[in-house]
């Protein structure tokens, strides 16, 4: 912006994510002096992504099953709002009643022993921004 108004307010808008670089002069008019002051101010707007992912489900886990049984995770899509898909990490586990968290590598797990079975899973955007869902399981001797 130049030759404005310096008791009015201007905004814009940000459309990336990014830092900017503002600064401001103000110089004298050189119709009142023959040597004009200027005088500047400058800072810098970071702007930063803080949406986490989002993770839908195309359906529903069911709450019982027996030892034995294979559960299958229901499908699922994880959707950001900067992150290129390609950047986005994903990490399903289970963690059993024991208390042990076991890194998952597909979409299903067969449990060998009753209690509850709790299945997450986990998406990181680019920025650092996470999100984790909760599925429990209670499973039950054959």
């Amino acid at each position: 912006l130049e030759n404005v108004n310096p008791e009015a307010e201007y905004s814009f808008e940000i459309t990336q994510i990014g830092q900017y670089q503002v600064s401001y002069t103000a110089a004298e008019d050189e119709a009142f002096t023959p040597r004009p002051n200027t005088a500047r101010l400058g800072f810098v707007v970071n702007v930063e992504d803080s949406v986490p992912p989002e993770i839908t489900f195309g359906g529903s886990l069911a709450g019982t099953a027996k030892v034995g049984d294979t559960i299958v995770l229901p499908s699922y899509t994880v959707t950001v709002n900067m992150t290129a898909a390609e950047e986005i990490a994903v990490s399903v586990f289970v963690l059993n009643p024991n208390g042990v968290l076991i890194p998952m590598s597909g979409n299903s797990f067969s449990p060998s022993y009753a209690g509850v079975y709790e299945f997450r899973i986990v998406a990181m955007d680019s920025d650092g921004n996470s999100t984790m869902v909760r599925l429990a399981v209670t499973v039950t001797a054959e």
